[in-house]
């Protein structure tokens, strides 16, 4: 492909505007996006549907075509066309076969000849449809990929069953669990089935929801958003728990649930807490859900931990030794993506440095005072003490001090590991902020919580309700 193709010049506008809007609308309105056609002074970007086609036409041409312009080097009109299936392009009504029908400005651009608002789409060999008309599933997220374990088969085989049948039963099904355990996983997994069995798939993420959902209303596009998301077949909403307390939201999106499961749609949602303890304004509405199936993510087992660990050392790029995986494994910590974080931070520091990975090279990585703070994992200390302080409801002089009350002590346990788990400070510097405590009393702390998490559900969410409370290094 030449250099300068429409797909690698859209490809590098793309990486500039990605640092010049948020995150949430990068991913709402440019993934999925790519670079279809361009002539001398124009340039055509495809897009999965023409919602999206609308809303950037209206909101972020100027910002495109100055993008564009920049990397071109000269002045370019932008226009809009709707991808309706793969590479498939839909067709205006007066040009030839395969030429795509694009939003010339400022009008607006057609409607996409999307299913059906509320009836089932035909099946026949002949329909053309979109599989998907969200986000893309992560290729990497599948199946075979995610490693069952006790903590997770339940869930496992349940996103299995509903992946190859969906709408016939456990619908809706509803994923919960702390951060980091492989929900997210699970729903990809479910939208890559769905996309082989063409399947009309819609992933997005809850905040992506509640961005469109504000957007339509803003622009007077409701019908448009209504029809987007009862059109599709399976509707796979990530992260449930930030549509909590937004009340127009929140009758959106239970309305349009009730749509798709009378018609037998699949319905798949995840959130970080069980559904009965999200404070949906409306809980009448939540309970329909409760006629599916809810199943939970736990944090896993030790053995389990080493079996996930085992199985991502497979696809390192370097021999991980037993040893290592076990090291990992026993280290404190209640997610599975910050385990993978570990393995990967220790495989990159023996590639960079060209040094055989070992128990030692993994031990300086990981233990060393000097370490870098993992990705994600960036916490000031005084945040974690004080916030694991107002959630027990003790002051943080008492941390510190020499209670043995058991809820101080408790929190102080809770206090250690976190600092152990989401800090770079070593076991006697943790010591040192308790009072002067010795390294092995820290140890038996944030061992202690550690066991009890893997056993305890409602520890896994007060640890993560803490860490969530406690900013990181990025926002301090």
């Amino acid at each position: 492909m030449p250099a300068n193709s429409a797909p690698d010049i859209w490809r590098t506008a793309l990486g500039i505007l990605e640092i010049q809007v948020s995150s949430v609308a990068f991913e709402t309105w440019f993934r999925g996006t790519e670079g279809h056609s361009r002539d001398k002074d124009s340039f055509t970007v495809g897009v999965p549907n023409s919602f999206v086609a609308d809303w950037l036409n209206k909101r972020m041409r100027s910002l495109i075509e100055r993008t564009l312009s920049d990397v071109l080097k000269r002045h370019i009109d932008v226009r809009f066309a709707v991808q309706e299936s793969g590479p498939e392009w839909s067709e205006p009504e007066t040009a030839g076969a395969g030429s795509p029908r694009a939003a010339s400005p400022p009008s607006a651009p057609r409607a996409s000849r999307l299913s059906g608002s509320t009836s089932t789409p035909s099946r026949g060999p002949d329909a053309r449809r979109p599989r998907f008309m969200g986000q893309r599933p992560n290729p990497e997220m599948t199946f075979d990929t995610f490693v069952p374990a006790p903590a997770n088969k339940f869930a496992f085989a349940a996103a299995t069953k509903v992946a190859n049948h969906p709408g016939h039963s456990y619908n809706p099904l509803f994923v919960s669990g702390p951060p980091g355990l492989g929900k997210t996983h699970l729903l990809h997994a479910v939208a890559n089935i769905t996309q082989s069995h063409e399947e009309t798939t819609l992933l997005v993420s809850a905040e992506q929801f509640v961005t469109e959902f504000v957007s339509s209303a803003r622009e007077k596009q409701a019908s448009k958003f209504e029809q987007r998301y009862r059109s599709a077949q399976v509707l796979i909403i990530d992260d449930l728990q930030f549509l909590c307390g937004k009340q127009r939201s929140e009758e959106s999106f239970f309305n349009t649930c009730a749509v798709l499961l009378r018609e037998s749609r699949q319905v798949v949602l995840s959130a970080d807490r069980p559904l009965d303890h999200l404070p949906f304004t409306h809980r009448r509405l939540a309970s329909r859900f409760e006629v599916g199936l809810e199943v939970a993510l736990t944090p896993p087992d030790h053995d389990s931990r080493e079996a996930i660990l085992a199985f991502k050392a497979t696809r390192s790029p370097v021999v991980v030794p037993d040893a290592v995986v076990q090291f990992i494994a026993s280290r404190p910590s209640l997610s599975v993506r910050h385990m993978e974080g570990e393995l990967a931070k220790v495989t990159a520091l023996s590639t960079l440095t060209e040094e055989p990975l070992t128990l030692e090279l993994a031990t300086r990585a990981l233990t060393s005072e000097s370490s870098v703070i993992p990705a994600g994992q960036g916490h000031a200390p005084s945040a974690i003490l004080h916030a694991t302080a107002s959630f027990y409801q003790v002051s943080p002089a008492a941390l510190g001090g020499p209670s043995r009350e058991r809820t101080t002590v408790h929190a102080r346990h809770v206090a250690m590991y976190l600092l152990r788990a989401h800090t770079a400070l070593s076991l006697e510097q943790i010591g040192r902020l308790f009072g002067n405590r010795d390294h092995t009393t820290v140890h038996h702390g944030v061992s202690k919580i550690h066991r009890l998490s893997t056993s305890d559900p409602s520890l896994g969410e007060d640890l993560v309700s803490i860490t969530n409370a406690a900013p990181n290094h990025s926002s301090t």
